[in-house]
């Protein structure tokens, strides 16, 4: 893959974590329900950079939680 892809595939994730981010914020504005809970973690990796996950048919439950996915096994994020 060259430079510019991996360049422009970084732009963009940062961009997408960015908007998240915002987002969450404005969640938080909106709702002062003390009564709820609220958690944020981060989550550095999904899969090892072996592709294998802990459980044998982990990317087959990811797909089945996983809202939508585009052409190329990507996750789409609303």
């Amino acid at each position: 893959m060259d430079e510019n892809k991996i360049k422009q595939i970084e732009d963009e994730g940062k961009k997408l974590i960015e908007d998240f981010s915002k987002s969450l914020e404005r969640i938080e504005e909106k709702i002062k329900d003390e009564e709820m809970t609220w958690y944020v973690s981060d989550i550095n990796t999904v899969t090892r950079k072996d592709e294998y996950g802990v459980e044998k048919n982990f990317k087959e439950c990811l797909k089945r939680n996983a809202p939508k996915w585009d052409d190329e096994g990507y996750i789409k994020v609303d």
